[in-house]
């Protein structure tokens, strides 16, 4: 589920806002003050920002300026200032759009739907991390973290688990799985794709006798859902 971080101090207006997109089945969270911005961010991790440039604490422009060093994900701002200066200076610190209230909550849900397309295409070609639930995988660090705590997994426990999180809802045989992740040219047993499979349950399950991302398809093999 794509998550939406909503920064403005006007209750009414946040609520509302977050009850539309709820409706769309995003999950939402709000926060009121500029200077929590930065550790709500780090620990909500959003998929998308929506943004007022008005707040108590540190302002729109420099949270815009701040995250855009650090995060790719989409941001909308959402602005009482209608002057054209105030629009070029959020886009050019790095806001992806720009909306001015009052707005019809439609029109912001449906901009929201095609940030988040837009970024999840970009995201394909460009990946870097890769979020599933309370699960993220950072590709480049060869890292796997769950519920922000950093879960200790072998080379080919990482590979396998990014193999199979590239590939969502993808059924793969355990001859496709090993020789996606241990190559053509490796000499092994089929069993230690089992084994893999396994102990990565063990670690990043909830439940691993139940587990809710890497299943078995029975007579074929298994795939991940997110």
């Amino acid at each position: 589920m794509n998550r939406i971080l909503i920064v403005e101090d006007e209750p009414a207006l946040a609520n509302v806002v977050k009850d539309y997109l709820k409706n769309e089945l995003f999950d939402v969270e709000i926060c009121a003050e500029g200077d929590k911005v930065t550790e709500v961010f780090n620990k909500y991790r959003p998929s998308l920002l929506i943004l007022d440039l008005m707040l108590p604490g540190m302002n729109g422009y420099e949270i815009c300026k701040n995250v855009r060093m650090t995060s790719v994900i989409p941001i909308l701002i959402l602005s009482a200032k209608t002057d054209e200066f105030d629009k070029v200076m959020g886009l050019n610190l790095g806001a992806d759009d720009y909306m001015t209230k009052p707005f019809r909550p439609k029109e912001l849900v449906a901009r929201v739907n095609a940030l988040i397309r837009r970024s999840q295409v970009f995201n394909k070609d460009n990946l870097e991390v890769i979020d599933v639930g309370d699960i993220r995988i950072f590709i480049k660090e060869y890292k796997v973290e769950k519920n922000n705590v950093n879960m200790d997994l072998s080379k080919k426990e990482f590979e396998l688990l990014l193999f199979l999180a590239k590939n969502p809802k993808q059924v793969f045989t355990r001859e496709h799985l090993y020789e996606g992740v241990w190559g053509l040219d490796s000499f092994g047993d089929l069993d230690t794709v089992t084994v893999t499979i396994n102990r990565l349950r063990q670690k990043i399950e909830e439940n691993p006798a139940t587990p809710k991302h890497i299943l078995t398809v029975w007579g074929v093999g298994y795939k991940f859902e997110n």
